[in-house]
């Protein structure tokens, strides 16, 4: 019975002494990484596992950087961490070291971490919470379901091999060129109030950028409805030398049937916004006119009611050159028929541009309720002077479209 009792205390202690041995201060525990591509993102997607050590959740760190758009390069001599971010700032660290240097605009900031990078089973892990908000991103733990959701604070594209960056906290705005050059253009006002108060049911990306004659910015930013094909655009202008900026917000979700275009010509551009258009000096990045598109139409059609005007569903922009304005809209009846109507500003004429190029045989391919072929639309291109330049596109049976330029001269 002693020699009994004796194994089993021998037993005992053997495995106290391996689990007091094998375990850290605090049990490593799985838990669950999710990321949103902004804070009024519905959808989080899972990227993968972390694992919690001491209070602190660590991740592999190629994984982090790349989701969260930054290129990350490891040097093994000096067991360096050297990451660019999407805004083009530098961050430095090194394992078994606490300090992070952050290099952007040539100014350099060190920060303290309260633990180390380290290299776990062949590959390099870092604190989550640290690193992701470094990366431009806000970081949220859900105790009861033991998750961390990871939020984008910023928006990026790469359009034309050149890449944009819109940080969302700062308002600042950045271009990449292919050069890997990056530039700081100015800040776009207003921006972060706009995606603060937005509906949390959106998913939002950098569609275009469009430099000017004098080097400014227009972005175009499309605001996707998630579960709908409806959207929103927000445009954005910025002069980098008067450090100035425009947002214009258009006003109706909308499924695309219309369009809400800016207009440049030479150093004045055309923003549209709500119900109005915006005329901008592009010189001196101030606002010089005011145009509510939608009361032209509607003195317009009051004298030449080609339209009833409560049929009107949605109304667009396309061009302005102060005398005269392209519009363009949908009716209730006909929701995915787009219309063109020019009007003349100083007179309040208007002209019914379909009636102008359709011919009378194919209107019944251009007005309708659906997509059936053949169906035939106009999509607006560009002008010069006294001249609005469309594509007539016509789908046949195959839908394939058959594209055909043509141009209307007005005085």
């Amino acid at each position: 019975m002693k020699k009994y009792s004796l194994m089993v205390f021998l037993v005992s202690s053997m495995m106290v002494l391996v689990f007091l041995l094998s375990s850290p201060s605090e049990a490593i525990t799985k838990i669950s990484i999710q990321t949103k591509n902004n804070p009024w993102d519905n959808n989080p997607q899972t990227i993968a596992s972390g694992e919690t050590e001491n209070g602190r959740v660590f991740v592999p760190m190629r994984l982090l950087f790349e989701t969260y758009d930054a290129t990350v390069d490891w040097q093994p001599s000096t067991k360096t961490i050297m990451a660019e971010r999407c805004d083009g700032a530098i961050l430095k660290m090194s394992l078994g070291s606490k300090i992070v240097s952050i290099t952007q605009n040539n100014k350099t900031t060190n920060i303290t971490m309260d633990v180390v990078p380290k290299v776990k089973f062949g590959k390099t892990i870092v604190p989550l919470r640290f690193v992701a908000e470094n990366l431009l991103c806000d970081v949220q733990w859900v105790e009861k379901e033991r998750k961390v959701i990871i939020i984008k604070e910023y928006l990026t594209s790469t359009i034309d091999k050149n890449q944009y960056t819109i940080n969302l906290k700062t308002e600042d705005y950045y271009s990449k060129s292919g050069d890997n050059n990056f530039e700081l253009i100015g800040k776009i006002r207003g921006i972060k109030n706009y995606f603060t108060t937005i509906s949390n049911n959106y998913s939002s990306n950098i569609m275009k950028v469009e430099k000017t004659t004098n080097g400014n910015h227009i972005i175009n930013i499309n605001i996707d409805i998630f579960d709908s094909s409806m959207y929103r655009q927000l445009k954005a202008y910025i002069n980098a030398k008067h450090q100035s900026s425009q947002l214009a917000i258009t006003k109706h979700e909308y499924n695309g049937s219309v369009d809400y275009y800016y207009y440049i010509n030479n150093n004045n551009i055309w923003l549209p916004e709500e119900d109005q258009v915006l005329k901008i000096d592009d010189v001196a990045g101030e606002i010089v006119n005011i145009y509510n598109y939608k009361d032209n139409l509607e003195k317009c059609l009051a004298t030449n009611p080609f339209v009833d005007i409560n049929e009107i569903d949605r109304i667009g922009f396309n061009f302005c050159d102060d005398t005269n304005m392209l519009l363009c809209f949908t009716k209730k009846s006909t929701f995915n028929t787009v219309y063109f109507v020019l009007i003349n500003l100083k007179t309040n004429q208007s002209t019914d541009l379909i009636a102008k190029l359709i011919p009378a045989e194919e209107i019944k391919y251009f007005i309708r309720k659906d997509h059936v072929s053949p169906y035939y639309y106009l999509q607006f291109l560009n002008a010069d002077t006294n001249k609005l330049y469309f594509n007539y596109v016509k789908y046949n049976e195959l839908s394939q479209p058959l594209l055909n330029p043509i141009a209307y001269q007005y005085q």
